[in-house]
């Protein structure tokens, strides 16, 4: 009995983060953990009852079809928010890796321990221990991504897991050997010789692997679909980039213009008042005042498109009381696309903004520093920021907010194009991006976006 609640106790949590793993739970974390408990509560006293009427532990496996299976596919079917095709493969999948640790738990026993319990016990949670890291950092993302873009291929999936629970179905529902001196009974699969543990463990991993083939295979077609998404985010921004620099030449040519024209204007209004005209002079300057707004652009280096962004989002920042200092020296041509550096300064300048709106009216700076010497350029981004920022594994923000997350996105592009090296740092209260391109003497050769 004592072997029966020690199995249930230690294995069904395990157990129950395989199965999240490969789900989206539907409620909160803390309704969902309530749901799980009471779920492993009732299987560890089926097992209990069970073990009570001197049943072994692989005789108790027999029953957990009612005891276990069943309420577990109730239990996990309330809390997933997919409940289609890929939920049954998740399901399904779960098992066969429940069935999988059980039986080498069993060989492995025999072959150490001639069938200790408290052996098979701990290689089994060795076993599942090491299936659930292997589906968390392996199989969840790829899974979770073709579960919402294709939701029809499970229909085909669902196969494999189906075809071996079908087998071991098969396999078990074989007559008893009569004479069973010198077998092993193993959980799933009933009687079996220690001289055939080698193919059976063989087919166990060969089963794993399929399972990480496929996971192989959907983190191919997630990579493709996260670039390409870059890559159409990178071009989209592009494009409106580009007519936000045409509006800032034609912002400099009404500019030259005004200024060249402004003895005329001079002129015009000093014979309007000449002939008291005073009125007609009052509308004539406030036509002149709207076509000299915003005309004003402060030259910060020599290429336009740098220029253009600069201007938009100082003009930005100081009409949110944040202080910009901008140390940029930059020529007015390079190898780098000057549109596609553009979306990057766009996004890094955008985010400090929406980081500095958050932060108290005295911590509101901004600092850039953009140079470009040689063949290698520098680029540096600096500003206060509140509350906490996480990252992920590979050193990315992550971002909750909807529509704040497609700047990292342009900026993963752009550094994946051009070979740079991006660095993310967030130190007391201060957040840093750091992006070096370097020997872009060799850039003439790479592939557009």
């Amino acid at each position: 009995m004592l072997n029966a609640f020690l199995q249930s106790a230690l294995t069904l949590p395990i157990m129950c983060y395989l199965m999240c793993s490969m789900l989206e739970l539907r409620y909160s974390l803390k309704k969902s953990a309530a749901v799980m408990v009471l779920f492993m509560a009732f299987i560890t006293l089926c097992d209990v009852l069970l073990a009570s009427g001197s049943l072994s532990y692989a005789e108790i496996v027999d029953y957990y079809l009612f005891t276990t299976t069943l309420p577990a596919l109730i239990c996990f079917f309330i809390l997933s928010k997919n409940r289609g095709f890929y939920f049954f493969f998740a399901y399904l999948t779960a098992c066969i890796f429940a069935q999988i640790s059980n039986i080498l738990a069993a060989m492995g026993s025999w072959f150490l321990t001639g069938g200790s319990d408290t052996a098979a016990l701990v290689i089994r949670i060795f076993c599942l221990l090491g299936m659930a890291c292997i589906v968390r950092r392996t199989l969840r993302g790829p899974f979770l991504f073709a579960s919402h873009y294709y939701t029809k291929k499970w229909a085909v999936y669902i196969v494999l897991p189906l075809l071996l629970m079908a087998g071991q179905g098969l396999y078990t529902a074989r007559p008893e050997p009569a004479d069973t001196s010198g077998m092993v009974k193993l959980p799933y699969l009933s009687w079996i010789f220690p001289s055939e543990f080698g193919y059976t463990t063989l087919f166990l991993l060969a089963v794993l692997a399929g399972y990480l083939l496929i996971g192989r295979t959907f983190y191919e077609e997630h990579r493709f679909y996260v670039e390409r998404q870059q890559q159409e985010s990178f071009r989209f921004q592009a494009a409106a980039l580009a007519k936000r620099c045409d509006t800032y030449r034609r912002a400099q040519e009404n500019t030259r213009r005004l200024r060249h024209d402004i003895r005329h204007h001079i002129q015009i209004l000093s014979g309007l008042l000449a002939d008291d005209r005073t009125e007609e002079a009052k509308d004539y300057l406030a036509r002149l005042s709207d076509t000299a707004d915003d005309l004003t652009i402060r030259q910060y280096c020599k290429n336009p498109v740098v220029n253009s962004v600069l201007s938009v989002f100082d003009e930005q920042a100081q009409a949110d009381g944040i202080v910009t200092d901008f140390q940029v020296e930059f020529p007015e041509k390079t190898p780098v696309d000057p549109l596609e550096l553009g979306v990057v300064l766009s996004n890094a300048l955008e985010n400090a903004i929406h980081a500095c709106r958050e932060v108290s009216q005295t911590d509101r700076e901004v600092k850039l520093v953009f140079r470009y010497f040689g063949d290698r350029l520098i680029f540096q981004v600096t500003n206060p920021y509140a509350g906490d920022i996480v990252f992920d594994k590979n050193g990315i923000p992550i971002t909750r907010k909807a529509g704040h997350g497609d700047g990292c996105q342009s900026i993963a592009a752009f550094t994946k194009k051009y070979h740079s090296t991006v660095d993310y740092r967030a130190e007391n209260g201060m957040f840093t991006l750091c992006i070096l391109v370097d020997d872009l003497s060799q850039d003439t050769g790479r592939q557009p976006l």
